[in-house]
């Protein structure tokens, strides 16, 4: 397959931040991977009997009307960094419209384009599942990984899991880091010993991540956020200064013993924590954060909510407080959020004219936006207005801000940007039980849901 650059570009939209600013949501890979069903976790080690080895998949030539067509209908392959390929254009076609799409995915699939692999999954068309599943045996590992997680979020009956395994120990960093960011549309019972021996060996810290991340998420382990369980962060982690070398980031040489060491620490906590959520039962208290993520929810063009999550279980999700800001000037850019471990956090708002500073102190539960300060702990639901006369107070309450959770599908990213759709669900809700809140949304309230 040719992935040239974009193999590269690929990877970067699927890194997390390693910085504390978040910007907007990103996605591709996954994307759409919330709504697979991924096989619930499992006490136990089931092994799956072998198989007759298939025929190598072989590749065509390049083709260029496919790539003609792809970018008529996608645009440039830049769509990679923002997200992946947007199935919406393809959703509505019908007749010879419909006919000609599949088409031309086929002749992709021919070519071992992963362009064509990735907007089949992203559109749902099970159709071409018997066009792919032939291409699970390709020779390029990046493209048998894209290929076995579009057979399994299409809904493929074909037991594509020793495929995946197989390709979590293959040399490309890329298919590697697909394979184990795809493992959480598995089962725990048969990717928990495969993704654990990711975590022990391998050299890319990426790999290690979301081999952790995948198995957080798979057994249930709440937050799913490497970054919330700071002895397994630390133990995963990169020495400071090993990646500044060229040999070390292309994985020319193998983690020295003292790095594998600490891989393993990290290998054996994980276990453990994973151990203990299963006999832990279906619903245990929720986990305290250890960072402070707080989210910026557009409500509308002059209202935008913030929030910080405070504890976070598999059934129940609770917010330390809600704070809705009416900007008369509007906004000049609103990101996801920003997480820190600092206590206090310092960001700021950004209205129009000027932005306004926003610190949240977690010990003393204390929020201060401009120059009003609000003791959440008293008032954990407040309505500010800010105008040419300032910040003022429009309404201050109680409310309960744990939600559950229950029936939502995982996540298909870890951290702040794969909870956020949640968290805006329980910002719509408290604004629709409040009146005062949407009278604050007001002449916006028919655009009122958070996006």
């Amino acid at each position: 397959m040719r992935t040239g650059k974009w193999g590269v570009l690929s990877r970067r939209r699927l890194l997390p931040g390693r910085g504390l600013a978040l910007a907007a949501a990103v996605g591709g890979l996954l994307a759409g991977a919330t709504r697979a069903v991924a096989d619930g976790p499992s006490v136990t080690g089931a092994k799956s009997s072998p198989r007759k080895p298939r025929p190598p998949y072989r590749c065509g030539p390049r083709d260029a009307e496919f790539e003609r067509w792809f970018s008529s209908v996608f645009g440039s392959k830049d769509v990679l960094i923002l997200g992946g390929p947007d199935p919406r254009p393809l959703r509505d076609l019908t007749g010879e419209q419909r006919t000609f799409a599949e088409t031309m995915l086929r002749r992709g699939i021919k070519a071992c384009d992963f362009l064509a692999v990735e907007t089949i999954a992203a559109a749902g068309w099970r159709a071409l599942v018997p066009d792919l599943r032939p291409a699970a045996t390709a020779e390029d590992a990046d493209l048998r990984a894209r290929v076995v997680i579009a057979l399994k979020r299409l809904g493929s009956t074909d037991d594509v899991t020793d495929d995946l395994i197989a390709v979590l120990s293959a040399p490309s960093m890329d298919a590697r880091m697909t394979a184990a960011i795809g493992a959480r549309l598995f089962s725990l019972d048969r990717l928990r010993a495969p993704l654990l021996e990711r975590v022990r060996r391998d050299p890319s810290w990426f790999v290690r991540l979301h081999a952790a991340e995948s198995l957080l998420q798979l057994a249930g382990v709440e937050p799913p956020d490497v970054n919330q369980h700071p002895r397994i962060a630390e133990a995963l982690a990169d020495r400071p200064g090993r990646q500044e070398s060229p040999h070390d980031f292309f994985e020319l040489r193998p983690p020295p013993k003292e790095d594998l060491e600490r891989y393993a620490e990290a290998a054996r906590l994980l276990d453990a924590a994973i151990t203990e959520r299963l006999a832990a039962g279906a619903c245990p208290k929720p986990e305290p954060l250890t960072t402070i993520d707080l989210h910026f929810v557009r409500v509308s063009d002059h209202v935008a909510a913030l929030t910080v999550e405070d504890g976070i279980g598999p059934c129940d999700r609770t917010l330390a407080f809600v704070a809705l800001v009416r900007a008369e000037g509007g906004f000049r850019g609103l990101s996801i959020g920003i997480m820190g471990k600092s206590d206090p956090l310092h960001t700021s708002l950004e209205t129009s004219p000027s932005p306004l500073a926003v610190e949240y102190q977690r010990a003393s539960k204390v929020l201060a936006i401009g120059p009003v300060v609000v003791d959440t702990a008293a008032s954990n639901v407040v309505g500010l207005v800010y105008g040419p006369k300032g910040v003022s107070v429009s309404h201050r309450a109680t409310q309960s801000l744990s939600f559950d959770r229950r029936g939502r599908p995982p996540p298909a990213l870890p951290g702040l940007m794969g909870s956020h759709d949640e968290v805006s669900d329980a910002v719509r809700a408290v604004v629709d039980r409040s009146p005062e809140l949407r009278a604050l949304v007001g002449a916006d309230s028919t655009n009122s849901a958070p996006r």
